[in-house]
């Protein structure tokens, strides 16, 4: 019912303008359905300026439409809420990368009236002078398809008047065209009944917001891994002294986050161009993929070494001490990995986790150092006793010798 009224009024405005005389501005609009989202433009003659109508029923934290083919270099207007409730923020922006785009302080806009919060819709209708052409890209006024963007920030509620608020990821997005021939003309904020003219959209829209199945399994086994399997290998090696075990668990392990570091990159694949290494979370994902196969290597190389010397060597100690760096590097990309998908609600549980395996292998490492000074007290030898390895030369080296 408020929108049939809503639509009578602008329909009354447009035969009272008609009847005076006065000509409507051009306006070329793009309407998206399922949000029911409208964004309108017009290019008035003879100026730089633009003039535009944004609007959208307020089910997200922001909402924004930006000028170009993708984000990046896109002039993008991000609309939400101001410490007012009835009043609006319009925030230029301009990503220079796949991430949070950046407040641009030179873009001159003005808000006009009609602008501001009411029954439910933020709508933003502004002039924004001399902004056809900006540092990263321009708008082509003769073209009949000039592209866009649209995107729909996350769930929650975002109020403030900065324009360089910090914005949380986008939850769905999607790109369309307008006629710029189409909205040049008489200069003012279009009039729209929220009915798409001149325009077309081009792609489905992509819902970001829902973590895909592929991205849920790479959550899954990155975090069997780094929260199970590797911390074992350590139990397995140093507090348990079974380093055949170990072996053969940190080989799973590896297999392991090579499988899901293959599912990261699938799931990533399906983002727009670019966007896949741009977060810390994926540029963290690359370190610590790298550093486990590194780690793998001096493993191996290490075992060699010990076999045919029987003597500790410093790429055992190395590949130690690396791998409970890598282990915590992996469990805080687990952090950023949560954090990336807007899903917070799942990091204190797999803190929890975190912090339990660590007080278990904690508690064997004190254990086998209890274990190992009662057993010198004992020997009255000084020298702790122990099962040769079954592979070594002999000469007393003890299954904890390889990596000490």
């Amino acid at each position: 019912m408020m929108k049939l009224v809503k639509d009578l009024a602008l329909v009354a405005g447009l035969l009272a303008l008609r009847c005076q005389g006065q000509a409507t501005p051009a306006s070329s609009v793009f309407v998206e359905q399922s949000a029911n989202m409208t964004f309108a433009v017009n290019l008035p003659e003879n100026s730089q300026d633009l003039f535009f109508h944004l609007s959208a029923p307020l089910r997200n934290a922001w909402f924004a439409v930006g000028a170009g083919r993708s984000m990046l270099g896109s002039l993008m207007f991000i609309a939400y809420r101001g410490e007012n409730e009835t009043k609006v923020t319009l925030s230029p922006r301009i990503a220079s990368a796949y991430r949070e785009p950046q407040f641009q302080d030179s873009i001159q806009l003005e808000m006009l009236e009609g602008s501001g919060y009411q029954d439910g819709i933020l709508t933003a209708r502004a002039r924004c002078r001399n902004c056809r052409t900006w540092s990263s890209g321009q708008l082509d006024t003769t073209s009949t398809s000039q592209p866009f963007v649209y995107a729909f920030g996350s769930s929650g509620d975002l109020q403030s008047d900065s324009p360089s608020a910090s914005l949380r990821q986008h939850q769905s997005y999607g790109r369309f065209t307008l006629n710029m021939a189409q909205a040049t003309g008489e200069g003012g904020v279009p009039i729209t009944l929220a009915r798409p003219s001149g325009a077309t959209s081009s792609g489905t829209v992509a819902d970001v917001g829902r973590v895909s199945d592929v991205a849920i399994a790479h959550g899954v086994f990155m975090s069997l891994a780094f929260l199970l399997l590797l911390p074992m290998g350590v139990a397995f090696m140093r507090p348990l002294g079974k380093p055949r075990w170990h072996f053969f668990n940190q080989s799973f392990a590896v297999v392991i986050i090579l499988i899901g570091w293959g599912l990261g990159l699938s799931a990533a694949s399906k983002l727009p161009t670019g966007a896949w290494y741009g977060s810390y979370h994926q540029i963290l994902g690359f370190i610590v993929v790298g550093l486990v196969l590194l780690q793998a290597v001096g493993g191996f190389t290490a075992h060699q070494i010990f076999k045919k010397t029987s003597q500790k060597n410093t790429v055992g100690k190395v590949h130690r001490g690396l791998g409970y760096g890598v282990i915590l590097l992996g469990f805080i990309t687990g952090f950023t990995g949560f954090a990336w998908a807007d899903l917070e609600i799942y990091i204190i549980p797999y803190a929890i986790v975190g912090v339990v395996v660590a007080g278990v292998i904690g508690f064997l490492v004190f254990w086998r150092y209890w274990r190992g000074r009662r057993t010198r007290h004992i020997d009255g030898h000084g020298q702790e006793s122990g099962p040769v390895l079954r592979d070594s030369p002999g000469n007393g080296v003890t299954q904890m010798d390889i990596l000490k």
